[in-house]
């Protein structure tokens, strides 16, 4: 406001400079009081040196700003700082997104350690379960198997053996097993096991004489497996257990492959449909004297038995008598009550079961309680 007073008084003077003469000078005079009474009306006080100079920069950097070289100066320096500070926090980004990614790289390794091994372990437990199936099974069905393994009712010739995917009591009178039990789970119907992979060999578990290869060379019988190698692929142990000699019966080849194999399919499939099954088959011998085969006289069986029982919310029993003869009926010809197969054998299937359940399950004949299952080569 200072200098635009000074402004307006100096251009009054130059005014009355240039129309000359005494009036002139009178106005001069009477412009530089005017304008003093002005300054001091308006500051009440005089101005020092120093608010002079104070003043001065302020109507300097005033002025400044409708300078343009001092605007681009200026601007310039702002982006000069701008620029610092957005350097600064791209740097301070470039740290964060570093250690972000760094993070992110230890979780994404931590993570795929912690999925390895738990896919490892995951599979160790797999193989594991495979591996030591029976054990485990027995860990925690051992006192419901004892329980159903079938007693006899008769005077037998009997020795009870534990192989790893079943039990079997052997006669070695007939040198056939009185029976052979076992339950199939889901997973037991599958497995890398093959029975290429194993032989057929003597067990010398039991006494000699006992049944071997030359027993049924030139017999014109198969060596019949009772436990089937299709339930033991889940072990290599349990498919070489199954190839024992106590674990066979010398059964009509279009039997063991055709409707008897059709019943061990259906088995399997009925594992895996309701979980766990237990399963206990075995010869059927008839009063009197038997045909014998090789030279250590095995006794061929003239009928298979075979009960199936299934527990949980449904239980279910069912029986089924095959004749050791050719035969392609199907299934539902072969169905009769485990109660029919109790009193053929001789023996009491179930025995752990309660009363009124073992009555009810076993006196029926029903195929339809069960789930049917396609058979499939």
């Amino acid at each position: 406001m200072r200098r635009y007073r000074y402004f307006i008084f100096a251009a009054t003077m130059a005014l009355l400079m240039a129309c000359g003469g005494k009036e002139g000078q009178k106005a001069q005079v009477a412009g530089i009081a005017n304008a003093s009474a002005m300054q001091s009306a308006s500051n009440n006080s005089t101005m020092t040196l120093e608010e002079y100079a104070s003043d001065t920069e302020t109507d300097e950097a005033a002025d400044d700003a409708f300078d343009p070289e001092a605007t681009e100066t200026r601007t310039s320096n702002y982006q000069y700082d701008d620029n610092d500070k957005k350097q600064s926090y791209r740097k301070k980004n470039r740290k964060k997104q570093k250690k972000y990614k760094k993070n992110n790289y230890n979780n994404y390794n931590n993570n795929n350690n912690y999925r390895s091994s738990k896919n490892n372990s995951r599979s160790d437990y797999d193989s594991r379960n495979d591996q030591n199936y029976f054990e485990k099974a027995t860990a925690d069905y051992q006192s419901m198997l004892n329980n159903l393994l079938p007693r006899q009712t008769r005077s037998v010739e009997s020795k009870v053996l534990h192989r790893k995917g079943y039990v079997t009591s052997y006669n070695s009178n007939t040198k056939l097993p009185n029976w052979t039990m076992w339950y199939l789970t889901k997973n037991h119907t599958y497995g890398s096991s093959q029975r290429s992979s194993a032989k057929f060999h003597e067990d010398y578990d039991v006494p000699g004489p006992r049944a071997d290869n030359n027993d049924y060379y030139n017999s014109r019988y198969d060596r019949g497996h009772m436990c089937p190698a299709g339930d033991n692929k889940w072990d290599p142990t349990a498919m070489n257990d199954c190839f024992l000699f106590t674990n066979m019966c010398p059964q009509n080849h279009n039997l063991n492959t055709g409707a008897w194999n059709d019943l061990e399919i259906t088995c399997r499939g009925w594992a895996r449909r309701y979980g766990m099954i237990y399963i206990v088959c075995g010869p059927l011998l008839s009063n009197g004297t038997h045909k014998t085969v090789g030279p250590h006289k095995v006794v061929v069986p003239e009928k298979f038995y075979k009960v199936v029982l299934r527990l949980g919310s449904e239980p279910a029993a069912l029986g089924f008598i095959y004749e050791n003869q050719s035969s392609k009926r199907g299934l539902e010809k072969y169905v009769v009550s485990v109660d029919e197969v109790e009193r053929l054998t001789g023996l009491d299937f179930f025995p752990g079961l309660k009363d009124q359940l073992e009555n009810r399950i076993e006196a029926k004949a029903n195929l339809d309680d069960w789930a049917s299952i396609r058979i499939e080569n």
